[in-house]
């Protein structure tokens, strides 16, 4: 790794400088094209392979590595990306270099920066990359890779998506900047103004859930949490009625509920049953969770 001083790493105003430079007289949208397939990547690397990636701020690249091997590479006139081979899709030009040994069965290609728009989007590029990422997080990242890690850059990136974005697990507290802190210490938000909005909402009948909850009780169907016993009888009315086939689809004329159609839970098994892969099988979600 090239020697650069850690407080260059760590200052978000230095890793917006250096991808703005890069994408220099490029379309607005190449540069989002970049962001956006660099925080969908991190995003997977953060929710599986916790300690096994690192992303670097040089002068003038990024490197996004995932366990020894680059995975996504900023450079002025490309992007560099790995691919799993197989996977890519058809057509697909490799850089020469044979495949890694660290992640068989990946290598490169070379992306135009005046491309990223249109070649990013491709949904069988970004399994090919996620794909790559997963064999090449198999070995873990060694000290250089670790140690060069740009907090700047993701606090960068979570400015541009403007929602938190997670480092590596090896990151500590510690390796946040002083700046940084002083930026959390003075945060403030202007909150609490007077909008208007118009919109369309799924008729519901207060009967199911009255009816709901004379036929199963108030007890979450999930995990079991019980409100009166918690907080008391006065909270008995937080928990919630979960429609299992959904009203979003319900169509103009709605559709017949029967007490077969729902489910009573509580807030948080509801809200997390709607992020569930199928939010209708409410018994796999509750293995998965491994309540039951």
């Amino acid at each position: 790794m090239t020697n650069i001083d850690a407080t260059f790493r760590a200052d978000s105003e230095k890793a917006k400088s250096v991808i703005t430079d890069i994408f220099k007289g490029l379309p607005p949208a190449a540069m989002r094209s970049y962001l956006t397939f660099l925080y969908d990547s991190i995003k997977f690397l953060s929710s599986d392979y916790g300690d096994r990636w690192g992303i670097s701020l040089f002068k003038k690249k990024i490197l996004l590595n995932v366990g020894r091997v680059g995975a996504l590479a900023l450079y002025k006139n490309e992007l560099r990306i790995l691919v799993e081979s197989e996977v890519a899709p058809s057509g697909t030009t490799f850089r020469r270099k044979k495949t890694y040994r660290t992640a068989s069965g990946c290598r490169k290609i070379n992306v135009s920066l005046s491309q990223l728009q249109t070649v990013l989007r491709t949904r069988t590029l970004s399994k090919a990359h996620l794909g790559a990422m997963s064999i090449a997080a198999k070995r873990k990242p060694v000290k250089g890779i670790r140690e060069a890690h740009s907090s700047g850059v993701i606090e960068y990136l979570s400015e541009f998506v403007n929602k938190p974005v997670p480092g590596p697990s090896y990151q500590t507290k510690a390796s946040l900047t002083k700046t940084m802190l002083r930026k959390r210490k003075r945060f403030l938000a202007q909150e609490g103004k007077s909008k208007q909005f118009t919109l369309s909402k799924r008729e519901r009948d207060p009967r199911v859930r009255a009816n709901a909850l004379a036929e199963f009780g108030a007890l979450c169907k999930i995990c079991g949490f019980d409100f009166a016993v918690t907080y008391g009888r006065f909270a008995m009315n937080c928990v919630e009625v979960h429609h299992i086939e959904g009203l979003a689809g319900a169509g103009k004329l709605g559709v017949t509920t029967s007490l077969k159609d729902v489910l009573v839970v509580c807030p948080n098994c509801h809200r997390a049953l709607h992020q569930f892969k199928d939010p209708k099988d409410w018994k796999a979600f509750r293995r998965a969770c491994g309540l039951g």
